[in-house]
């Protein structure tokens, strides 16, 4: 015992009851290099800060259960060189990477190269590479990806033919139940930019979608919301709302893909395309060979007049119909108020259902947590208040990917909107030049339901408890679903737990998941947000 804690040993832990070997430090981290085909299991959140480790691990051919703990602050290079065919990581979070000026190959947060089983992963951090595949999770894919996220930014500058994407930078196996919300940027000519992928050689991508902004810096360069440059394989029931930026000459940008030679299936695209100098299209900006079915894009918040393969709806059309093609098991739609979201993913986080459209501009609002240090610029003391701060920067990131403001996507909670030593929450700075919030109002009958019916998002509050009425929670209601005109859940953002949740529309419970944080809580009031 070293100052009331348990110390730790510098060894991994022995093998227990559930057959893996547990990792509790950094130096049991280092271990697996010396037993790259064990089992190993995470105990707990592991800081690698401190100087020490080396990075990357060999060839992983083993298994890796992270047990929702996350590794954090990875810096220099990906956690793995490569994950073997019988590798297999799971259920870990690998958060605030950052790689500057790194080379090589292929670069990915987790792996340079994955041939294994990726499933439940979810990274974030910072990537600038002049590597020539480069991804938020893998560099190059060619296993599976499965039930995993990327919030990571992205900046590749390699030589020429270089790719780029949210989740992979070159993918031949199948990403499933997947999606990126982070920028994508190409800084090198003849690049292939994907928000998902930058280039699909084969392979499929299934019930998936990325929503981050994909730009390419340089002449004769491919970009897609989704694919930058879609060789072969296939896109099924997956979409793409980011907006796609060539800055170059003669480049193609596609709202999904930008150049395809494969199948598309049941799959959309909404994002704004600006390509002044090159071939654009609302779904594919050049088609070869390709083939298009059941795929639609949104001609007015896209901006585009021409396209490849697909067909182009109006945003009201896009919120309106029940495609062909897209079966009622898997897409779900709510009348007037929602894209076609993917009802059947066991995603964290459906999009679709926290995207609004304003004057023909997309607004997508991803949760923030209120208890994770990386949201503040100083470590709060009494994070647990800042329920309404956190909401705040909700609104701001989103205001600032859309209207590409710098400031308002970087900016912290505690910048302009918590006090820490007075617990106070305030809706100011520069966020307000572009968003106000309407007067406090109480939830009665369908006022709410109304509100997001024209596609106003709303802040709501309630009590803790009905024991701890002056102490209030605050979550950011963006949508609701609809079956047979029956509306089963309403959508909110929950800083407690920075998910997206539901909340029972009667009772204004929460439903789904189930979190002790609000057993007891309901919403009671709500404030408009307003857009200008």
């Amino acid at each position: 015992m070293i100052g009331g804690v348990l110390a730790q040993p510098d060894t991994a832990s022995a093998t227990g009851d559930t057959g893996c070997t547990e990792i509790t430090t950094q130096a049991h981290l280092n271990k697996i290099r010396l037993n790259p085909a064990g089992a190993f299991c995470l105990g707990n959140d592991i800081d690698l800060t401190r100087a020490g480790f080396a990075v990357p691990l060999p060839e992983f051919t083993g298994s890796l259960d992270g047990r929702g703990f996350s590794i954090r602050n990875l810096k220099s290079k990906s956690l793995f060189d490569s994950v073997a065919v019988s590798g297999k990581i799971s259920n870990l979070h690998v958060l605030n990477a950052k790689f500057l000026r790194i080379g090589g190959s292929a670069v990915g947060i987790l792996t340079g190269r994955n041939a294994g089983t990726i499933e439940n992963v979810h990274v974030s951090g910072h990537i600038e590479s002049k590597a020539a595949a480069v991804g938020g999770i893998a560099g190059i894919n060619s296993g599976k990806i499965l039930r995993s996220s990327s919030a990571a930014f992205i900046l590749i500058d390699a030589p020429l033919f270089s790719s780029a994407g949210g989740i992979a930078g070159s993918n031949s196996g199948h990403i499933n139940r997947s999606y990126a919300t982070g920028h994508v940027r190409g800084a090198s000519p003849f690049s292939f930019v994907g928000g998902l992928v930058g280039r699909m050689t084969s392979g499929i991508i299934g019930r998936s979608y990325a929503i981050g902004t994909v730009t390419a810096l340089w002449n004769d360069s491919s970009l897609g919301g989704l694919v930058g440059v879609f060789d072969d394989g296939w896109i099924i029931e997956s979409y793409a709302t980011g907006q796609v930026d060539n800055r170059g000459a003669n480049g193609q940008v596609g709202g999904l893909v930008g150049v395809s030679s494969g199948t598309i299936q049941s799959s959309y695209a909404a994002g704004l395309l600006k390509n002044p100098l090159g071939q654009t299209g609302g779904l594919v900006g050049a088609d070869v060979w390709g083939s298009h079915s059941s795929s639609f894009y949104d001609e007015i918040t896209t901006g585009a007049t021409f396209n490849a393969g697909g067909g182009g709806l109006t945003t009201k059309e896009m919120k309106k119909r029940r495609y062909s093609g897209f079966r009622p098991k898997v897409w779900g739609l709510t009348y007037r108020v929602t894209y076609p979201y993917l009802k059947v993913a066991p995603l964290d986080f459906e999009a679709a259902l926290a995207t609004i459209v304003w004057k023909d501009r997309i607004y997508t609002f991803i949760p923030i947590d209120q208890f994770e240090a990386l949201n503040y610029i100083d470590q709060p003391q009494f994070a647990g208040f800042a329920s309404a701060a956190a909401v705040y920067t909700m609104i701001a990131h989103a205001i600032g990917v859309t209207r590409d403001l710098p400031f308002l996507i970087q900016v912290k909670i505690d910048k302009n909107f918590w006090n820490d030593a007075t617990q106070t929450a305030t809706f100011t700075g520069p966020v307000t030049k572009h968003a106000s919030l309407g007067p406090d109002t109480q939830i009665e009958g369908d006022n709410l339901i109304d509100a997001l019916t024209v596609g106003t998002p709303a802040v709501v509050r309630g009590p803790q408890s009905p024991s701890s009425p002056s102490l209030e929670h605050h979550m950011l209601m963006t949508s609701f679903t609809k079956e047979n005109g029956v509306i089963t859940a309403m959508l909110a953002n929950d800083p407690s737990t920075g998910k997206q949740i539901k909340i029972d529309p009667v009772t204004g419970r929460v439903i789904d998941p189930e979190t002790p944080l609000l057993t007891a809580w309901r919403m009671t009031h709500f404030r408009k947000l307003v857009l200008k």
